[in-house]
């Protein structure tokens, strides 16, 4: 082999442990980075109560709060966020109304499709048919 083409294999060699190097670390970023938000990310497992939500002759003074129309992983979202959050039921049909003065007292007795409304403490459900599903957090 001649020492122009040792010199140029060198330099290749040299090319590819620096790429290799580099690449490495970044690769080694993504993965720490990536071990670090599976650390802050908490997988929650739902409790699903189709046809049930929580019954507005109950006390609602486990209300937490209220947010209209949002997605269903929305709603799991923002009650995995919120320690004091441990259900709540999300509207999925059309409209629900629950005209009693517990439910007036706390919020808007109309519910829309994509309403989901959250407590802490003890459940109360009763049937919302094709109305809305209940999420407890285990």
């Amino acid at each position: 082999m001649t020492k122009r083409k040792q010199a140029i294999l060198y330099s290749i060699v040299g090319i590819l442990i620096i790429l290799t190097l580099n690449g490495c670390s970044k690769l080694m970023e993504l993965i720490e980075r990536d071990q670090y938000s599976h650390q802050e990310t908490v997988l929650q497992v739902w409790e699903k109560h189709s046809d049930l939500a929580q019954y507005s002759g109950a006390s609602w003074d486990n209300f937490v709060k209220r947010v209209d129309n949002i997605s269903l992983e929305d709603a799991k979202t923002i009650a995995e966020e919120n320690v004091d959050i441990t259900f709540f039921f999300y509207v999925k049909g059309q409209s629900m109304y629950l005209n009693t003065a517990t439910v007036k007292a706390k919020t808007n007795p109309m519910f829309l499709f994509g309403d989901s409304v959250f407590f802490s403490g003890e459940v109360w459900l009763v049937s919302a048919s094709g109305l809305a599903d209940t999420y407890l957090k285990q």
